[in-house]
């Protein structure tokens, strides 16, 4: 049922009526109470009703909620959304797992799946690594610039796989499975798992030519059934028969030749080879020859029990467990010299004097003037020094103390004082044989102070003789 009024007009007050219809349109009502399940109408003519309205939403744990300005929120459980336009940003807390999201913007920390339905994005990755010159770059593609930082040291660095150097590497500790290189430095001494192997010996039968080798390896075998151009430097011993139809050279020499040498042909006369002088340099001992034969050369690092009838000149260093000869010659001689015999000992000895007389009123250490030994090299010295000293001033001290490279020695410091009656008398004042340390190459000097009044120094001298 519908009901229409166009106006409802009373002068008084209608009370307990009550309209009830499915709608109805009145063009203006009012009434202590007005009730109805809906109202058309911008409301702008209501009086005394409460404006009940949404104040916000949230959407947490699949949680919709509606809040409003006056009573209980309204609250619904959402699993799943299909076809949900958002205008704005929507933020995710979690992992959202969606058949189709598209955005204008999409940010997150992880993205699963292939990305084969992803688009407009800009595939960039990692194309490759290289370290060179302690510099560590990662190459890009797209354009994008390399990623690079330097690193010069390594700790605790694990490469699987292989690790190429190029240049000298050096290590405190390096281990794998494989090390190779064309030059190791030092002793070897921290080397392990190294297996030295050598070449023990060689031989030639039955046209087999054997390499033998320690550790239990395997000799090495090769059959040499002609051989053209060879030249043997030393002996040659056959067993057996050899058998040849020629044997032909343009120059064949030995120590001795057996037979009446009927059956050698191309020879006029004979040839006298000899040798014409030796040198060994470099561990390398060379035999010269006349009538333009090749040198024999042998290459000779260690002797024993080696007697040499004339001089025998070394350049460098030579390390022997016992060496005798007439005279013994070198810069340099390492040890103790406990088995040295005949030997006079060079003493070094730094000595200066100088005469007049010198004066001061410095009350700090300042240099004494002609006492300073230059440029002496490093050891143990004993020291001597000695000056006349005076002073104008009664119950005053004078105080002297040795320098090395400008640093004051431990207990040197040594003080005169005059006395109150005495006078300005000089008096002796030294060192003697005080030990000195030189570490690396300085000066030793003499510094010294006046407590007051004037100081005055004599002659002086300075003198170091090296223990």
């Amino acid at each position: 049922m519908s009901l229409t009024i166009d106006n409802l007009f009373s002068e008084g007050s209608i009370t307990g009526v009550t309209l009830s219809a499915q709608s109805a349109t009145i063009g203006s009502f009012s009434a202590t109470t007005i009730s109805g399940a809906t109202y058309y109408g911008n409301a702008s003519n209501l009086t005394g009703g409460t404006d009940t309205y949404t104040t916000g939403t949230t959407f947490s744990n699949n949680i919709l909620t509606i809040k409003k300005n006056s009573g209980p929120d309204v609250t619904q459980l959402i699993n799943n959304f299909s076809g949900l336009t958002i205008n704005g940003n929507l933020t995710v807390t979690g992992t959202t797992n969606t058949t189709t999201l598209s955005g204008t913007t999409i940010s997150g920390g992880t993205f699963f799946g292939n990305g084969g339905n992803l688009s407009g994005i800009v595939d960039s990755f990692t194309t490759g690594f290289t370290y060179s010159n302690n510099n560590f770059t990662i190459s890009r593609n797209q354009g994008l610039s390399a990623l690079t930082t330097n690193i010069s040291t390594m700790t605790g660095l694990t490469v699987n796989g292989t690790l190429v150097v190029t240049g000298t590497t050096r290590s405190n500790i390096f281990s794998g499975t494989t090390i190779s290189g064309g030059t190791f430095f030092g002793n070897g001494g921290n080397l392990t798992g190294i297996v030295d192997s050598f070449a023990t010996g060689f031989t030639y039968s039955n046209n087999n030519f054997i390499i033998s080798r320690n550790q239990g390896l395997s000799a090495l075998t090769t059959n040499i059934s002609s051989m053209t151009g060879l030249t043997i430097n030393g002996s040659l011993v056959v067993t057996g028969t050899t058998t040849s139809g020629v044997i032909s050279a343009t120059t064949i020499s030995g120590g001795t030749f057996f037979g009446n040498g009927a059956n050698l042909t191309g020879i006029s006369g004979s040839t006298d080879t000899f040798t014409t002088g030796t040198t060994f340099s470099n561990n390398i001992l060379t035999i010269k020859k006349n009538n333009g034969s090749p040198d024999v050369t042998q290459l000779l690092n260690n002797f024993s029990g080696l007697t040499i009838n004339g001089n025998l000149t070394v350049t460098g260093t030579t390390t022997s467990a016992v060496v005798s000869a007439t005279t013994i010659s070198g810069g340099t001689f390492f040890g103790n010299g406990s088995n040295l015999t005949g030997i006079t000992p060079t003493i070094t000895t730094y000595s200066l004097i100088t005469t007049g007389t010198l004066t001061t009123i410095s009350t700090t250490t300042t240099l004494m003037s002609g006492t300073t030994l230059s440029n002496v090299v490093d050891g143990s010295y004993l020291l001597n020094f000695g000056t006349t000293l005076s002073h104008n001033t009664n119950n005053t001290t004078i105080t002297t103390a040795i320098r090395v490279g400008g640093v004051e020695v431990t207990g040197s410091p040594l003080t005169w004082l005059r006395g109150g009656g005495q006078g300005n008398i000089q008096t002796t004042h030294g060192y003697s044989g005080f030990p000195i340390t030189v570490s690396t190459t300085s000066n030793v000097e003499i510094f010294w102070l006046t407590g007051a009044g004037t100081a005055t120094a004599n002659n002086r001298y300075i003198s170091l003789i090296k223990v």
